[in-house]
């Protein structure tokens, strides 16, 4: 199916200026695949890795950003029979969302409720079904645990607190004054949510005060020296998830000496977690979905209906048009905003 698309490539590394509006040819969809008309698109701090040349097994060049679409089906593979043109659906895709169209593999789509809003559910493709596998299949978190969400206001951060008010856990989040001041009062009059504000004391010194037995579950995002600093105030058989790098960029840039550090700094022997009793954990969604397709699947069904119930609601921070992408960006990089930044596509 030849069809001209609008989208936004990174012609090469570098801020936001690197990123241009291009119109090319869609390719011709393969047996398994599904094109999809974009209503919204997600914005990620994993675009800005891949703007950068950090993002690993991603070209450093001529990509388009966008990890997860919302939108109709207009075609579809000869062998896909799960889903019929103009069905809505949700679908994770890595790269090729910041587009009037995408091509998506229909083992990442599922279909999607037509009464939910597209930033909602660009929100809980990415961030909240990241932080749902996290919780559910990494950590393995069960009723009275104590967990500690670090940058609780990001995408992800804010995710993982909004489902774990589902989860019996007791919740700990290291957050600024002014970004507790955004979060909103379902979580802060819950009873569930404990605010550490790191600015003010290392967050271990007040954990130690406030959960003397120690955490049960770390959600790091930051990586380098301060994910041993996450590892620390573990309990004995605690378990650190990492799940980005963002120590990697500085006043919205990447710097290769920062790097160097911080993957030294992030360095763990296995002898000391022996010792210790504890653990540390990576975890990349796309990886996650490539080996167990059937598990984006399940979790983001499970993450609408949470949704359908008043459980769990994402915090939207701004939202961009596809012309505006490089202004989402930088303002993703600033970390001013809470919640999740989106682009309304059509």
């Amino acid at each position: 199916m030849l069809m001209n698309n609008t989208k936004v490539n990174i012609t090469k590394p570098g801020d936001s200026r690197v990123l241009k509006l291009v119109q090319e040819d869609l390719p011709e969809l393969k047996e398994d695949q599904v094109l999809i008309e974009t209503e919204a698109c997600g914005v990620a701090f994993a675009d800005i890795m891949m703007r950068e040349g950090l993002y690993p097994n991603v070209p450093r060049r001529n990509i388009t950003p966008g990890y997860d679409v919302v939108g109709k089906v207009i075609a579809k593979g000869s062998i896909v029979n799960e889903f019929s043109v103009d069905d809505r659906v949700a679908g994770l895709i890595r790269t090729g969302g910041y587009a009037k169209y995408a091509v998506v593999e229909s083992t990442k789509i599922i279909s999607c409720p037509k009464n939910i809003p597209a930033s909602h559910v660009v929100a809980m493709i990415l961030n909240y079904t990241t932080a749902f596998q996290m919780l559910t299949r990494i950590a393995r978190v069960k009723p009275g645990d104590d967990i500690l969400v670090h940058g609780a206001a990001g995408g992800v951060g804010s995710a993982l607190v909004d489902i774990a008010t589902t989860l019996d856990l007791k919740i700990y989040c290291t957050l600024s004054d002014r970004k507790w001041q955004d979060m909103p009062p379902r979580f802060i009059d819950s009873g569930k949510v404990n605010r550490i504000n790191y600015q003010s004391a290392p967050f271990e010194k007040t954990l130690s005060k406030m959960a003397p037995r120690g955490i049960d579950a770390v959600f790091d995002p930051i990586g380098g020296k301060h994910l041993k600093r996450s590892y620390e105030v573990l309990s004995p058989g605690g378990k650190v998830v990492s799940y980005g790098f963002s120590t990697a960029i500085k006043n919205g840039r990447r710097n290769i000496l920062s790097i160097m550090k911080a993957m030294i700094q992030s360095l763990l022997l296995p002898s000391k977690m022996i010792t210790d009793c504890k653990s540390v954990a990576g975890f990349d969604i796309w990886v996650m979905a490539q080996q167990r397709p059937e598990y984006f699947k399940e979790d983001l069904k499970a993450i609408f209906s949470l949704y359908q119930e008043g459980k769990i609601c994402p915090m939207i921070a701004k939202s961009f048009s596809l012309e505006d992408a490089g202004k989402a960006q930088e303002l993703m990089e600033t970390s001013e905003l809470a919640g999740k930044i989106t682009l309304a596509i059509s």
